[in-house]
């Protein structure tokens, strides 16, 4: 084997134990329940972060109103200290307003 070839595969080797961007910048939950309407559905309704689930609600917002607005209804209904959901600040910045009681 060349000098050329060994030099190659050895830095080949050192790159492969440099961990990926993706592992070093935290990515949001949000963002990893991807960007449909089941998928948010899904995040919204069992996630346990508040500022996730305001997030998630803007998101879609954008992709559906109407499903936003049925999700909202449900959010509310399934957990007892949340009196309602404002999707209103999805207008004006990234976050929905959750009231809680």
């Amino acid at each position: 084997m060349s000098f050329r070839l060994k030099f190659f595969m050895a830095v080949r080797g050192l790159v492969a134990l440099v961990p990926t961007i993706s592992m070093i910048v935290p990515v949001s939950a949000t963002a990893q329940a991807g960007d449909t309407v089941e998928s948010l559905t899904n995040f919204i309704l069992s996630s346990d972060e508040p500022d996730e689930v305001e997030t998630a609600f803007c998101d879609l917002m954008n992709l559906d109103a109407d499903a936003a607005a049925g999700v909202a209804e449900s959010y509310s209904a399934n957990n007892s200290d949340v009196d309602g959901v404002d999707l209103g600040g999805c207008s004006t910045g990234p976050k929905a307003q959750i009231f809680i009681i």
